[in-house]
């Protein structure tokens, strides 16, 4: 199974919860990553050195220009949650993805909305 979190509202909200998940996952032989509207060298630079040093490396990260794909600061935080997201999610085969703003998604997968 491949699984994808968030990274603002939801892995860096509840950071012990769904980090727990997450190596639990791996563990059991799960890829688990991380799907956000940051910049790739916003990820690498800044969290993924703050994942590892408390121990979780994620399998993979897709970020917002990921792939050359730059949705640009002129698409709204909302478009990127309805369509880029998506769209990422089915591109990427990820099973489940939690995100603050699943409730916002357009298409057919799983996304669980973390409050």
């Amino acid at each position: 199974m491949k699984i994808s979190f968030d990274l603002d509202d939801t892995l860096l909200k509840y950071p012990n919860e769904l980090l727990s998940f997450g190596l639990f996952m791996q563990k059991m032989g799960h890829q688990v990553g991380l799907l956000s509207g940051k910049a790739v060298w916003d990820i690498e630079q800044n969290i993924i050195p703050a994942l590892q040093r408390v121990g979780f490396i994620p399998n993979f990260y897709i970020g917002a220009d990921n792939e050359g794909i730059d949705p640009g600061p002129e698409v709204t935080q909302e478009e990127k949650e309805r369509d880029w997201k998506p769209k990422k999610i089915i591109e990427h085969n990820i099973d489940i993805h939690f995100d603050n703003c699943a409730d916002l998604m357009k298409g057919n997968f799983k996304a669980i909305k973390i409050i």
